[in-house]
This record gives C-alpha cells, sequence and structure tokens, in this order.
C-alpha cells in the first residue's frame, strides 16, 4: 500500500491539473488532495469567488505553499473569459471537471 501511494505521489507531482468546479463540495476535497502532493500545475476554476477565497485561505491554513503554479480563477466555464484562458494556458495533463448545479436546497 505504501508503495503505491508513492506512486500516486510522485505522479501528481509531475502533473499539471485543471480542477472545474473547485470550489464546491466536492470540488474543493479533491483539490485539497492534489495540492498536499505537490502539482507542478493546479489551476481551480470556479464561479464563485468568495468560495475560491474560502478554499485558498482553507489550504493555506491547512498545508501552507508548494512549488509548483498554484492560481485560482473566478470564472463562468461557459463564457468567452473562460475560452479566452483556455487559449492562453490550456495545457494541462488532467482536467477534472467537478462543476454542477445547485441541487440541494438551502
Amino acid at each position: 500500500m505504501l508503495e503505491q501511494t508513492n506512486i500516486l505521489n510522485l505522479s501528481v507531482s509531475e502533473s499539471s491539473f485543471l480542477v472545474l468546479g473547485a470550489a464546491g463540495t466536492i470540488g474543493q476535497a479533491v483539490t485539497k488532495e492534489i495540492f498536499k502532493r505537490n502539482p507542478k500545475k493546479l489551476h481551480c476554476v470556479d464561479i464563485s469567488e468568495n468560495n475560491l477565497v474560502e478554499l485558498v485561505r482553507d489550504i493555506r491554513s491547512e498545508y501552507g505553499y508548494i512549488d509548483g503554479d498554484f492560481q485560482t480563477f473566478a470564472l463562468d466555464i461557459g463564457s468567452p473569459i473562460y475560452d479566452a484562458f483556455i487559449e492562453s494556458d490550456g495545457i494541462y495533463d488532467y482536467v477534472l471537471n467537478l462543476s454542477a448545479l445547485k441541487h440541494v436546497r438551502s
């Protein structure tokens, strides 16, 4: 089991990730798991700027900083601005689309 964990950590540390819906419940959990394995690049996109700020605050207080490129972007993935974002730096090894419409009543 330890060897599998080391293989996973090595694989993540050599990879670049784009997480869509990164500030949602599942998105935050996945983003934190990726972050703590020190990825080469981790870009997080969500429509909610406030939730992204909360995500960064949680990550910084729990894990600190990484050597890789960690950035968040408050974007609507259906917008022309998102298209421009992808055109400018859309090279990722993995794209995780965890975005969803709110399905639970507040």
